[in-house]
């Protein structure tokens, strides 16, 4: 009987023995497949973020290009007020004497609104006189305000 088991025991184990080694590769396929998928997955995620950053560097390429556009429309501005030459000197001095001008009448303005309008004419339900001198104000206030801050920030 010994025969016998020793003859059937052979192929079993060796039956064994090729599974074992077919599940040995198999689970060794399968680590490598894991491992590829997450080399993959590394991979995948370096090319986000290359992507990202270049989607950045060209937000900041067009950021640069539209603040030179800006700077070259500025100097071609200077360059052309610059080409006129010389003035005379009674342009120069009326070209000066605007903004004052411009100040002095929108107080007037403001002032002859305020002292001649007529108490019952309406726009929109406010009286006239209402409604006109808030506006005139306003802009006397802007023209003002602009005026001196300018020439404050200018003499520096």
């Amino acid at each position: 009987m010994s025969g016998v088991l020793t003859m059937l025991l052979g192929p079993i184990t060796g039956i064994a023995g090729s599974t074992i080694g077919t599940l040995t590769k198999w689970l060794e396929h399968r680590q490598r497949m894991a491992e590829l998928e997450r080399q993959q997955a590394h991979e995948i995620r370096l090319q986000e973020l290359n992507i990202q950053a270049r989607g950045q560097e060209l937000e900041q390429e067009a950021l640069i290009a539209q603040t030179q556009a800006h700077a070259d429309a500025m100097a071609a501005s200077y360059r052309h007020d610059a080409s006129a030459g010389q003035t005379h000197k009674w342009v120069a001095s009326a070209l000066r004497l605007m903004r004052p001008l411009f100040t002095l009448l929108l107080i007037v303005l403001a002032g002859a609104i305020y002292f001649f309008a007529q108490a019952e004419d309406a726009v929109e339900g406010k009286p006239l006189r209402e409604h006109v001198a808030l506006t005139v104000l306003y802009l006397t206030e802007v023209a003002v305000t602009w005026w001196f801050a300018d020439r404050a920030r200018g003499s520096r």
